[in-house]
């Protein structure tokens, strides 16, 4: 049995939903184990061990979708510079995230969107219509709705690393898919 186009469409929907959903609490738990554990474990320790198990898990995803035989690939030099600044951008997030109410953290990188667009808006002339800044607005109220976090916590660093590691995205190859791009700062 073939499913007709609506009813892939309706598959596809519910499968790029779960994907996020699963996404974004894998970024949720993440967070809250880095907190948990940057209580007893020096910073650099912390994120070394880190991203050695990104770094497997990462690979093993990439061979599992056949990626790993476009390893060429990696040596695109956009692809290293994004790289090395989402390397940055994540030390530096990781410690932000040691200093900070997880709340507030996660309101900071549910913020992300809204700094992204406005990064990109001035640094690659990018044209965004008054409703999709309507739309990131709302996104944004909703997290400070739901998290409430005091305006202290706000870390310029927090902010800065997520608008530098989501711009450097824009700049990748369009021949880089997202997993390949990801290969190079997974030992973040």
């Amino acid at each position: 049995m073939t499913l007709s186009s609506p009813d892939a469409l309706r598959v596809a929907n519910r499968r790029g939903i779960l994907a996020m959903s699963a996404g974004t609490a894998s970024f949720v738990v993440n967070d809250t184990m880095v907190k948990v554990v940057s209580a007893s474990l020096p910073a650099a320790q912390l994120i070394f061990v880190r991203g050695a198990f990104a770094t497997l898990l990462l690979l093993a995803v990439v061979h599992a979708m056949g990626a790993s035989r476009q390893v060429g690939l990696l040596r695109n030099p956009r692809l290293l510079m994004r790289g090395s600044l989402d390397a940055v951008a994540t030390m530096t997030y990781l410690t932000s995230l040691f200093h900070l109410p997880i709340g507030e953290a996660t309101a900071i990188n549910m913020a992300t969107p809204l700094f992204i667009t406005a990064f990109a808006v001035l640094a690659f002339k990018e044209r965004v219509g008054a409703g999709r800044w309507l739309a990131i607005a709302a996104g944004f109220t909703g997290v400070l709705l739901i998290v409430q976090p005091s305006g202290a916590a706000f870390n310029a660093y927090a902010l800065l690393c997520w608008a530098v590691r989501c711009c450097t995205r824009r700049a990748t190859s369009r021949r880089a898919t997202s997993i390949r791009a990801s290969l190079p700062s997974s030992s973040r």
